[in-house]
């Protein structure tokens, strides 16, 4: 289901957050705090009109694309990791903290690589 993208709120939440470009993973998650509870942060990728391909982080609520890095581009969206307020928080208290330029793929694959790391020196009792 293709959602549409509410170009004046994100237009606006641009301002609000003082969203950079080339920081849209930094920007969504920044955005979310802006909006109802049950909005979502979502990674995935987006097509140009002119047919480029490109990794991409926005938000999802009311059934609205918001996205505060690229308010005015006309793209289409695909949803790849979707990601609640509390989810997003859990991941972000990880010592792979989320940088500007970073996406949660890649810390939650950092996350879960340094867990299994550890779990392999841990000695059972018995």
């Amino acid at each position: 289901m293709q959602l549409n993208k509410d170009y004046e709120l994100s237009q606006r939440l641009r301002g609000e957050i003082s969203a950079l470009s080339y920081q849209c993973w930094y920007s969504a998650k920044r955005t979310l705090v802006y909006l109802d509870a049950g909005a979502r942060y979502v990674e995935g990728w987006v097509v140009t009109t002119d047919g480029l391909v490109v990794e991409h982080g926005w938000c999802q609520a009311g059934g609205r694309i918001i996205d505060s890095a690229l308010p005015v581009a006309e793209l289409t969206y695909f949803a790849g990791l979707c990601f609640d307020t509390l989810q997003l928080e859990i991941l972000d208290r990880d010592p792979t903290r989320l940088s500007p330029g970073s996406s949660m793929v890649g810390a939650a694959t950092r996350a879960l690589s340094m867990s299994q790391h550890s779990r392999r020196h841990v000695t059972l009792p018995g």
